[in-house]
């Protein structure tokens, strides 16, 4: 399934896994853009391909993007909360900007979150350590 957004976005599911897709004549549109781009550059779940855009993989990556991106976070709540609305469901939850700081901050750590304008928790970071911390000893 593909799903454009007003904003230009992309939305691909496939069966097994899907993503974003941030194009590229956005990857400029603000610095926190450009810094999201950066990063998915370096994600090892990120893909850029060029002439086309920045790919942010939809279990973590999308983070960045939805931080990075007002318009398109809006937007991609809108629509969530519509499908809650006509479902029952709870999906829009997760649009909510301390939601996604908190997601951000544990999976990808504070220097993103802050590089994308948004300033975590001291409860967010210490997740974040404690998880890292479990990494190294695993």
């Amino acid at each position: 399934m593909v799903e454009r957004f007003d904003c230009g976005a992309v939305r691909v599911d496939t069966p097994s896994h899907g993503g974003y897709l941030l194009p590229r004549k956005h990857w400029n549109d603000s610095p926190e853009l450009t810094r999201a781009v950066d990063w998915c550059i370096r994600d090892p779940f990120g893909h850029v391909t060029s002439g086309v855009g920045a790919w942010f993989e939809e279990d973590c990556a999308w983070l960045a993007l939805m931080l990075a991106w007002p318009a398109f976070r809006l937007e991609a709540a809108y629509k969530a909360t519509q499908h809650d609305m006509a479902n029952g469901t709870g999906f829009a939850d997760q649009y909510a900007v301390p939601a996604l700081v908190s997601s951000a901050t544990y999976w990808h750590g504070p220097e993103l979150v802050r590089a994308l304008g948004h300033e975590p928790t001291a409860e967010d970071v210490q997740k974040h350590a404690s998880r890292a911390a479990e990494r190294r000893r695993a």
